[in-house]
């Protein structure tokens, strides 16, 4: 994966969840299409630059 994926699944996301870490994890399309899920630090400002804590691919 690359930034780019990472950029466009956070720009595009299809779902964006809280989870218990705390963080909070976005699912959505990389530039192929497949869904990226990206864990970022969870902080007050949704426009706010992102600090990623964990980055995977669903379903690899």
């Amino acid at each position: 994966m690359s930034q780019a994926d990472i950029e466009h699944a956070l720009q595009h996301y299809i779902e964006r969840l809280a989870t218990p870490e705390p963080s909070i994890r976005y699912r959505g399309p990389g530039l192929n299409g497949d869904i990226l899920k990206v864990w970022v630090v969870p902080d007050a400002s949704p426009t706010a630059d992102k600090t990623i804590k964990s980055v995977a691919w669903e379903g690899r």
